[in-house]
């Protein structure tokens, strides 16, 4: 059934932020964002996994509208009339192609089976017209034969369905995921139809495994927003009254658990009253030392960031070169265990994303050593940042970016003591903040300039990679009834010559994932990059953590 358009929808404009990512999307690079979730049972399109998506839909009416260019104003999200949901959900079930194969042989067999008997049927009557008792019999044996082949053609069914559970248990994890990097980068190469719902759900079946494909429009909501809009459909233990519209507010300390680990509270008893002294002294504090400071350190990180995007626009980049195709392909890693990363971080004094990011400039040189070489000092990286509340569960964009460089050297002590130096400078720093009220208040100005979106899509083609690290649910979550094992993001590119990369932790371990251009890697296979992070992550876990106990 069409799902009802509910009375509360109300007509939405699309931000300068959120019609940025229509604005730079080609037919050769899809602005999109998704979700990869792996399951170790099969998935079929029944009524309680339809279900699911209809929850979606009802707490989230974003993803039943598509957007209307209105001349002379902003694009508005405006429901669709014709909406079906069976429209955006599919089943890929490659357990199938094989019987399928069978039968359809087996009919056309069975045809010229039929057909044989048939001539040869009008022939003996032809010949024997005058020897009915003969025709009697032989009528009577092709009956027999007629049954013993209908008895065949069933026993080759059952015994084709009885294959295909044999082949069905011959496939590996390692077969599975294999395959799935095949289809994902193909679903990569295909842009959403912008007359509908910008969003769509493939169920993938491969042996006794399956895989669920959630990808909607970089314009409907960021990656948090996308984690938190999982959040709130995939949990099973919070009931909704039938036909409640959703309230997000009721949800945010039940799913607030599901996505960040409790914090300690502080025990200690504040006073509520405070002397009129103190309070006043806090007032002058605040007006006379706080507030100049911050306007100072705004002053200077809006300048450092003009020179900072200044410079990166006159870089030329020398690795990962490349134009953008129809050619992606995807990998991602196995999971990596949560807590290898927080021993790591322990020995070091290091954040989980100092470690992680080390890791990954690691897996950038060791790949231009093997199959290139290091033409690029830095690795340039842009960065998104999140400025939504941990309580916001709006849809919509709400991030700003930061650019980091991470050195291409071999010397590893020096290459971590940078990145730690310079991850530890951008903590601090104002650019995020600056930019997003920079595109917030003055984007709709600014892309109504000539050539423009032109001129962001040359730029974005300055980095090498984008990389965003979110944090994901810290406990398994269930989709129709079934446990989800893995989590994995897709990270759309940004333009010429950039890679995807993106980093999400799931039920206490992480993946990491890869998307770019086939032309762009000089190896060819995006598994390389995968590989070798599993590889300098072991190598950075043994030489930090065991070499570390062994000692002690």
């Amino acid at each position: 059934k069409k799902i009802e358009m509910s009375k509360h929808t109300k007509l939405d404009t699309l931000s300068v932020i959120d019609n940025s990512f229509r604005l730079i999307e080609t037919d050769k690079n899809s602005m999109s964002i998704a979700g990869v979730y792996l399951f170790n049972e099969n998935i079929y399109l029944d009524k309680k996994v339809l279900g699911e998506f209809t929850k979606m839909v009802r707490r989230f009416p974003r993803f039943r509208q598509k957007v209307l260019d209105v001349p002379g104003s902003d694009p508005t999200w405006v429901d669709d009339d014709k909406f079906d949901i069976k429209n955006h959900v599919r089943l890929m079930d490659l357990n199938k192609t094989s019987s399928e194969e069978n039968m359809q042989v087996n009919a056309s067999l069975s045809d010229g089976k039929n057909e044989n008997k048939n001539e040869n049927k009008n022939e003996n009557k032809n010949e024997n017209k005058n020897e009915n008792k003969n025709e009697q019999m032989e009528k009577e044996f092709e009956n027999k034969d007629e049954l013993e082949e209908e008895l065949e053609d069933e026993f080759e069914d059952e015994f084709d369905e009885m294959e295909d559970e044999f082949e069905r248990d011959e496939i590996t994890k390692e077969m599975f995921d294999t395959k799935i990097k095949m289809i994902i980068s193909e679903i990569n190469n295909t842009l959403l139809n912008p007359d509908k719902p910008l969003w769509d759900a493939t169920v993938i079946n491969y042996g006794n495994f399956s895989a669920l494909v959630v990808r909607f429009h970089h314009c409907i909501t960021d990656g948090q927003g996308g984690i938190k809009m999982v959040l709130s459909c995939f949990v099973e233990d919070v009931e909704e009254e039938e036909g409640e519209v959703f309230n997000a507010k009721k949800w945010t300390e039940r799913l607030s658990e599901l996505q960040y680990a409790k914090k300690k509270k502080n025990i200690k008893n504040e006073k509520k009253e405070k002397k009129l002294i103190e309070s006043l002294i806090s007032f002058l504090t605040m007006i006379f030392v706080l507030v100049p400071i911050m306007i100072i350190k705004f002053i200077f990180g809006y300048l450092h960031l003009c020179f900072t995007l200044f410079k990166i626009f006159m870089t030329k980049k020398k690795n990962f070169v490349g134009h953008l195709s129809n050619e992606k392909q995807f990998g991602y890693t196995c999971s990596i265990d949560l807590d290898d990363v927080k021993a790591i971080k322990n020995k070091l004094n290091y954040t989980v994303n100092d470690v992680l990011i080390s890791v990954l400039t690691r897996t950038f040189t060791v790949y231009l050593k093997e199959y290139d070489e290091i033409r690029d000092k830095n690795m340039i990286c842009l960065v998104p940042v999140s400025m939504r509340k941990d309580n916001d569960w709006s849809l919509g964009n709400k991030i700003s970016c930061c650019w980091i460089h991470l050195p291409l050297v071999e010397d590893q002590e020096k290459q971590r003591k940078t990145i730690k130096n310079r991850l530890n400078s951008l903590k601090s720093s104002f650019e995020p903040i600056i930019g997003y009220v920079f595109t917030r208040y003055l984007g709709s100005l600014i892309f109504k300039i000539p050539f423009y979106v032109e001129f962001v899509k040359l730029f974005l083609s300055k980095p090498h990679a984008v990389f965003t690290n979110v944090p994901g649910p810290v406990k398994a979550l269930y989709f129709a009834g079934k446990k989800i094992e893995s989590y994995i993001p897709i990270i759309p590119q940004m333009g010429d010559g950039t890679l995807g990369v993106g980093i999400l932790t799931y039920n206490n371990s992480l993946s990491v994932s890869f998307a770019t251009d086939k032309n762009i890697l000089k190896s060819g296979n995006i598994n390389d990059l995968t590989t070798i992070f599993e590889r300098e992550f072991k190598n950075f876990y043994n030489s930090v953590v065991v070499e570390s106990d062994k000692k002690n």
